[in-house]
C-alpha cells in the first residue's frame, strides 16, 4: 500500500510539473470540437484520472498480482477512451499518463526494494 501511495504522489508531482511547464490545450479549447461534458479549459496532459488507475495497475504488476493489474489496466483503457471520446483529452495525453504511471510505479518499487535490502543488511 505504501508503494501505491508513493507512486501516486510521484505521478501527481509530475502532473503538477507538466501543468506548470508544458501546457497543452484540451481538444475543445483548441477548437477541435465541443466537449460532451463540462470541463475547465486547463492543461490536458497527462490525464490525472487515467494516471491514477494505471499507477495502481503498474504497482500490482510489479508485485506479481497479474489479475488485479490486468483488470485495472483494462479499466484504464476504457477510461482513457471515454475521456478522449467526450473531447476532454487527446490520445497523446493517455500515452503520457502511461509513461508517468509506469515511471512513478517503477521508481517507488525500486525505492522500497532498496530500503528493504538496506534494512536486511543492517
Amino acid at each position: 500500500m505504501a508503494t501505491i501511495a508513493v507512486a501516486w504522489l510521484l505521478g501527481w508531482i509530475v502532473e503538477a510539473l507538466c501543468n506548470a511547464h508544458a501546457y497543452h490545450d484540451r481538444p475543445f479549447a483548441a477548437g477541435f470540437g465541443p466537449a460532451l461534458v463540462h470541463h475547465a479549459a486547463n492543461n490536458s496532459m497527462p490525464s490525472s484520472h487515467v494516471t491514477f488507475v494505471w499507477v495502481i495497475a503498474a504497482v500490482f504488476a510489479m508485485k506479481g498480482k497479474w489479475s488485479l493489474s490486468a483488470v485495472l489496466t483494462a479499466f484504464g483503457f476504457v477510461l482513457a477512451w471515454a475521456r478522449i471520446y467526450v473531447g476532454i483529452h487527446w490520445p497523446l495525453d493517455m500515452i503520457m499518463s502511461a509513461v508517468v504511471a509506469i515511471g512513478s510505479a517503477a521508481f517507488a518499487d525500486l525505492t522500497f526494494r532498496t530500503i528493504a535490502n538496506v534494512m536486511r543488511r543492517a
